[in-house]
């Protein structure tokens, strides 16, 4: 599995901030899904600064032609709800928007950064592993 960064801001997105083998991308959210056009397995987690590229993201990756593995968004359950109505009025399908898990993370109680950054490590793994996020019999 390769991480891919996306970021229109040099100051974040570049090598200094990220391992060496992290492909990083400065273009737009659409330029950057043409490019991983081919990808089965796209795991998308949507951290944006704003409900607009949550917007313009949801827009792209939701009518991929290949679906995307997973797509996470985070944000408050107000932003949430108000970017999927908006990505529905331009014509996302509302099929397509039920599989978004938002707000993004497995519900851990996670407080800091880093807590949240294990939650959403958690529900990647979950997806991956078609696991159901409960508790099982084998510890």
């Amino acid at each position: 599995m390769t991480f891919r960064g996306l970021d229109d801001r040099p100051e974040w997105a570049n090598a200094q901030r990220f391992a060496p083998e992290t492909l990083i991308f400065t273009h737009s959210i659409g330029c950057t899904v043409s490019h991983l056009a081919n990808h089965q397995e796209l795991y998308a987690a949507l951290v944006t600064r704003g409900y607009q590229y949550d917007l313009d993201a949801l827009q792209v990756l939701a009518k991929r032609e290949l679906p995307c593995r997973y797509i996470g968004m985070i944000g408050s359950q107000k932003r949430v709800r108000q970017v999927l109505q908006s990505a529905e009025k331009l014509g996302v399908p509302k099929s397509n928007l039920q599989t978004i898990y938002a707000p993004i993370g497995l519900s851990l109680g996670a407080l800091t950064p880093e807590e949240i950054a294990v939650s959403i490590g958690a529900e990647l793994i979950m997806v991956r592993r078609q696991g159901s996020g409960n508790l099982s019999s084998h510890h």
